[in-house]
């Protein structure tokens, strides 16, 4: 086994508190490639070197050496070495967001996978290669991976690189305002009023009104 794991199964291993006083700085929650960091592991034999348990986007578990984690290309050692080295895109937002597709496809361990896999959703890519080849780099910062129909595959006739506005016009539960006379999305409802749609969508989930999160008058009939 590579010195820089130990076993960590979901049963048998769990998380410590850090000690008080101690220098070790609390990671927990961040991410790291594929890898989320869930808590501090301990101290692991005769180096004192810090160990951190995380979970694999694969849904798999892992402790890791605390100097070794920034640069984990592996994961959980799910991505053969000779995979996750050749390209050397393996710390870029597209390979994550490959490999998140992937595992919510493939791996029933993963979170998402009732919702993907589970629904008979299919990763259709066999390798990153491929899926940067035909999908190129995102566009910004502020897109992420979406399938045009929810139902849909990840294929590439079936994916894009999509805002959260486009995102939420497009998702199966996207709740839907009724707004002079007709049922729409904020996304809709931002594009028709010409205003920014991240703006509406937080005064909105802070429990303000349709109608004065868009700074327009309700008509008699539905005020």
């Amino acid at each position: 086994m590579n010195n820089n794991y130990m076993n960590c199964g979901v049963e048998d291993v769990g998380v410590v508190s850090i000690p008080k006083g101690s220098y070790v700085k609390d990671i927990s929650g961040k991410r790291f490639g594929i890898l989320t960091v869930v808590g501090f592991a301990g101290h692991v034999g005769g180096s004192g070197k810090s160990y951190w348990r995380c979970e694999c986007d694969c849904g798999s578990f892992i402790c890791i050496r605390s100097d070794t984690i920034k640069n984990n290309r592996l994961g959980c050692g799910c991505i053969p070495s000779k995979v996750g080295l050749k390209h050397g895109l393996e710390h870029t937002s597209e390979y994550n967001s490959y490999c998140g597709a992937k595992y919510r496809c493939r791996y029933k361990n993963n979170k998402g996978y009732s919702n993907y896999g589970g629904r008979g959703i299919k990763f259709m890519f066999e390798s990153f290669e491929e899926f940067i080849e035909g999908m190129g780099f995102k566009p910004s910062p502020t897109h992420s991976l979406d399938r045009i129909d929810n139902d849909g595959n990840y294929s590439l006739d079936n994916c894009r690189w999509a805002t959260r506005k486009e995102q939420a016009n497009n998702r199966r539960n996207t709740k839907r305002f009724l707004v002079n006379g007709t049922y729409s999305t904020i996304g809709e409802l931002t594009e028709l009023h010409d205003m920014e749609y991240d703006d509406v969508y937080d005064k909105v989930y802070r429990g303000w009104d349709i109608y004065k999160a868009l700074n327009i008058t309700p008509p008699k009939n539905e005020s």
